[in-house]
């Protein structure tokens, strides 16, 4: 009879064992990340000081216009978390258990030429209309898109200046553009202005003329992985590396425990 209840304890010990075993491997995976495709340089950064500080796997990271990523996590793609600069596709995310938007860092807007182009730096943001070229993101998919047109329509009829744009389908493409000199210039984000040694800021725009540059995330999933990293993002530890990149923060939330 106790030979009977020891073997029948041990089974069960080694089911709920193994259990607890698949469940410590799960969260050891590292968390898949969807994020704006401006944030492709500073992210990595990031991953590699929360990996090093918390001794947990650095995320992996998909990188594309925020309208795009919306929709495939919408279509069930195994996101643990969505970044974004627009509110609108934040919210735009139907997956059950997400959590309320949390607020990271913000940008600006400035316009690019060649670095070795002949265009000078200037006062307003009405003389981009010497430009034959300018390279903007997509407003339909991009939150750039959509700050840029913003700014743009405040002081420029759009009649006179829509034939000179040039669609792209985000951050990373519209000043790949002007780099590889297929337009004279581009509206892109400071911070991506900064990364690039191929091109220099001639205007950097009025942020009273389009709505704030707010990046927030989401987390999708009860992964700890996931969770810890995003609460990372909004910590003391993260502020040199936001900062080093060109991106604006703000007071640090308090540490939160990992859920």
């Amino acid at each position: 009879m106790l030979r009977r209840f020891l073997i029948s304890f041990s089974l069960i010990f080694s089911l709920l064992g193994g259990a607890v075993a698949e469940e410590v491997k799960q969260n050891e995976k590292p968390a898949i990340i969807f994020a704006a495709s401006s944030l492709s340089g500073v992210l990595p950064a990031l991953a590699e000081k929360y990996s090093n500080t918390a001794g947990k796997p650095a995320p992996v990271f998909s990188h594309a216009a925020s309208a795009v990523l919306a929709r495939q996590i919408n279509q069930g793609a195994p996101a643990d978390a969505f970044i974004s600069a627009n509110t609108q596709w934040i919210m735009a995310i139907n997956v059950q258990g997400k959590s309320p938007p949390q607020k990271l860092v913000q940008n600006q807007l400035v316009v690019v030429a060649g670095r070795f182009s002949k265009f000078n730096v200037f006062a307003s943001l009405n003389d981009i209309q010497q430009f034959g070229a300018i390279a903007v993101a997509d407003k339909n998919i991009s939150p750039l898109g959509q700050y840029s047109m913003q700014a743009l329509t405040t002081i420029i009829d759009p009649l006179g200046i829509d034939a000179k744009l040039i669609p792209a389908r985000d951050a990373r493409a519209t000043l790949r553009l002007v780099e590889h000199r297929a337009t004279d210039a581009a509206i892109v984000y400071a911070t991506s202005a900064k990364a690039s040694k191929r091109v220099r800021v001639l205007h950097r725009i009025d942020p009273k003329l389009h709505d704030p540059i707010l990046y927030q995330a989401i987390t999708l999933s009860e992964r700890s992985a996931a969770h810890g990293f995003i609460n990372f993002l909004q910590s003391i530890e993260a502020i040199p590396i936001w900062q080093a990149y060109g991106f604006i923060t703000a007071e640090p939330q308090e540490e939160k425990a990992e859920q």
